[in-house]
């Protein structure tokens, strides 16, 4: 999960269209989904998105700095579930 601003748009044509999501936040939100594995775990969020929930979530793990593809600085990460 991650929070930031996105691109969308419709394509195609009336017999198949898409709605694709593109930008960094579906990146990012995707390389730190794939962290779950590496830490056993169901739902990992970045700091800034606990930062926005935290008084809306009764317990989050910090699991420290984690670094991901096509980012220069480590991202900060939560267990959720």
């Amino acid at each position: 999960m991650h929070w930031c601003e996105a691109v969308t748009g419709s394509i195609g044509s009336s017999f198949r269209r898409e709605c694709p999501v593109t930008g960094y936040v579906v990146n990012a939100a995707s390389r730190i989904e794939q962290l779950n594995k590496q830490f056993g775990s169901q739902l990992l969020i970045p700091e800034t998105v606990w930062q926005t929930v935290r008084d809306k979530i009764e317990n989050a793990t910090p699991m420290g700095a984690v670094q991901v593809k096509a980012r220069e600085a480590p991202i900060e990460v939560y267990q959720v579930a």
